[in-house]
């Protein structure tokens, strides 16, 4: 694979696209206050096992980082990702930062 990958990122569409060989691969998200949810990864078969994945989660994950956004993956791929990745996982939304946990008093 010695093409030069490009990735958009579609702010109205809500995603990031990048084509290769004429089949085009996305990660969709929805943006929650300060969290990012990735919700939807799609890779046509044609382009699996090639790392573009990969790239397209480096992409994101660095638009978070960038943006300063907690991430949420709800997506599976994205899930697995981030476990094998731990240079991402001072994004991750803790439960905590969601649902405060309540303050007993006595």
């Amino acid at each position: 694979m010695g093409e030069e990958i490009e990735i958009e990122h579609q702010p109205k569409s809500q995603r990031f696209v990048l084509v290769a060989d004429g089949h085009e691969a996305e990660l969709t998200y929805r943006l929650s206050g300060q969290t990012i949810i990735f919700d939807h990864t799609r890779l046509p078969e044609p382009l699996q096992h090639r790392g573009l994945a990969n790239k397209l989660a480096e992409a994101a994950l660095g638009y978070a980082r960038e943006e300063n956004l907690l991430v949420d993956p709800q997506c599976r791929f994205m899930a697995v990702y981030l476990e094998r990745h731990r240079q991402w996982h001072d994004l991750l939304r803790k439960p905590s930062e969601d649902h405060p946990t309540p303050q007993h008093t006595r």
